[in-house]
This record gives C-alpha cells, sequence and structure tokens, in this order.
C-alpha cells in the first residue's frame, strides 16, 4: 500500500510539474507576442489573475487528489538516481505549450482579421487562452494512457475546476458589469467556434 501511494503521489507531482512547465509558455507569449506582431494588447494583468484562479488549484488541488494509473504496481521499480523531471520531459511540456500558444494566437489573429473590434478579438484570444489552459490539464493527467481514457478517470475535483474555470469564462465574456474590467465585449457568435477550437 506504502509503494502504491507512493507511485502515485510521484506520478501526481509529475504531471503538475509538467502542466506548470506548459501552461505558463502560451501565457507569456499571448502577453508578449501580439506586441510584437502590432496586434491590441491580449493579456492585461486582470486576465493573468483570472488564469491563476485556474492554474493554482488545478495543480494544489485536483492533480494531488488524482487516482493512480491503472497497472501502477505491475510497472517495475524506478531508478532511485533518476530525477524527477529530465530534459525529455521539459522539452515534451514546452512543446505542449507552444502548441497552445501557436493555437491561441491563431484564434486571436482570425479575429483581428475578421475586423473585430478590439474588446471583442481579445475576448475571442482569451476563450482560446482558457481552453488551452483546460486542455493541459486534462492532458496532462496522465502520460501513459490515451486522453480519452484519462478522460473516464473520476476526479471530481477536476470536473469542479473545469466547470467553474467554463462558468466563469462565460460570465466574464456576457455580462457587461464583468466584462467591462477585462475590456471584453461579447464576440459574434459566428467566432466562437473558432476561440473554442
Amino acid at each position: 500500500a506504502a509503494v502504491k501511494l507512493g507511485r502515485r503521489i510521484f506520478d501526481n507531482l509529475r504531471n503538475a510539474i509538467a502542466y506548470i512547465l506548459a501552461v505558463h509558455v502560451p501565457i507569456a507569449g499571448a502577453a508578449v507576442l501580439p506586441l510584437a506582431f502590432g496586434w491590441p494588447v491580449l493579456l492585461f494583468p486582470v486576465h493573468v489573475v483570472f488564469l491563476e484562479l485556474v492554474i493554482d488549484p488545478a495543480c494544489s488541488i485536483a492533480f494531488e487528489v488524482e487516482p493512480e494509473e491503472p497497472g501502477i504496481m505491475r510497472r517495475p521499480p524506478r531508478d532511485p538516481r533518476g530525477s524527477l523531471f529530465d530534459s525529455r520531459d521539459i522539452a515534451l511540456s514546452v512543446a505542449l505549450g507552444a502548441v497552445g500558444l501557436v493555437a491561441a494566437l491563431t484564434a486571436y489573429g482570425i479575429a483581428i482579421g475578421a475586423g473585430l473590434a478590439d474588446t471583442q478579438a481579445r475576448a475571442v484570444g482569451f476563450i482560446a487562452v482558457v481552453g488551452v489552459n483546460l486542455a493541459l490539464i486534462l492532458s496532462n493527467r496522465s502520460w501513459s494512457g490515451s486522453l480519452a481514457r484519462s478522460l473516464l478517470r473520476p476526479n471530481p475535483v477536476l470536473w469542479t475546476i473545469v466547470g467553474s474555470a467554463v462558468v466563469l469564462l462565460t460570465a466574464i465574456i456576457a455580462v457587461p458589469v464583468l466584462a467591462a474590467p477585462f475590456r471584453f465585449s461579447p464576440p459574434p457568435a459566428a467566432v466562437l467556434p473558432v476561440a473554442i477550437a
């Protein structure tokens, strides 16, 4: 039981670190690259605070209570001299984050190219950044199985965080008094699939 618990803790720590590395790539890129492209600012401090309200509970609670992987006790013992996170893991996490950055900036660029107002384009870009964040949480739940299989594993805390993020995101886009501090206005419905995709 102690070995099983130790393996679960090790896996969950590793997954949380992978998520933390990956998720900060699109956030940093979305804060800097729009300026380099001559686009309107995408992320202001209030947006980063919102993102941290998703990132922190995901790392400190959701990954902590992840159930163990199937077959965890059939693995051979790991090398005690091995590191928690090696260069291959770092490269994979950064690559996942870079893919997310490209996806978010593509959605933002499409919104700008469509001639939307800055507030509408920013809303589209932010929806994409939050979507990337949630996708990274889900994809980092397991490194040994498929995404589909990891989605079937129970974790009520994780789904509470994901659901809360979606509800809050919808509120700050759709409710004018909440949208104002974020400098958002509701984008046309036709553009929303781009942001979500």
